[in-house]
């Protein structure tokens, strides 16, 4: 649809360079085509060096939350390597294209009993990565909208999403969260959840946001 637009704004500036003599019209005219031209969606003005960039961009992306998933594992006195947080946290993207995304937990989970990880605490931690960057990104989200040109009542909406999501991440809600969706008692977490994990993941899925 928008490539059939485009193409009736060109055909009418044809028209109009046909029908007109004025030098300064027709190169104004020339000018819009070539700009419109250069809109249509083609391989060849596809733009590969921002393609790339934004591909190396996002893959770098993806790092940020397996740091936080270690600092998790580490408040439950887990000790992985960085390599096989990475290699879990990597793997455990191909588990969400799966009814439930059930299969997250599980490759992560199993990735990560290879450095001894208990099954428990990287069923919490993989929960928390994960609920944590979702926060952070709708906050993130929520502020960028702010400084977008819309209507008052959108900025408004987008700052009260973005205050909300940010009190989900309060350590007393993260804990009740986590105890609740990982059926553990709250008194096994309550001390791992404190505001270091709160500062890690707002600092590493703030990072990761912004690659992304």
């Amino acid at each position: 649809n928008e490539s059939r637009k485009l193409r009736l704004q060109i055909a009418e500036i044809d028209r109009g360079l046909e029908a007109t003599d004025d030098r300064a019209k027709l190169q104004e005219l020339q000018q819009a085509k070539e700009d419109l031209q250069a809109t249509v969606p083609r391989l060849e003005n596809l733009q590969w060096d921002r393609i790339v960039f934004a591909s190396l961009m996002y893959g770098l992306g993806l790092i940020p939350p397996a740091f936080l998933m270690r600092r998790a594992l580490l408040s439950f006195g887990q000790q992985p390597r960085i390599g096989t947080a990475m290699a879990a946290q990597l793997i455990g993207h191909v588990g969400k294209y799966v009814p439930g995304k059930a299969m997250v937990v599980i490759l992560r989970a199993g990735v990560l009993s290879r450095d001894g990880v208990r099954p428990l605490p990287a069923t919490v931690s993989v929960f928390l990565e994960t609920f944590l960057m979702m926060a952070v990104g709708a906050a993130v989200a929520g502020l960028v909208v702010v400084w977008l040109p819309v209507q008052s009542w959108i900025a408004w909406m987008a700052c009260l999403v973005a205050v909300v999501a940010s009190l989900t991440t309060l350590p007393p809600v993260l804990k009740r969260v986590a105890a609740r969706v990982s059926k553990v008692d709250p008194s096994e977490i309550d001390s791992k959840i404190g505001l270091g994990l709160f500062a890690a993941g707002w600092g590493w899925s703030t990072i990761g946001w912004i690659l992304i």
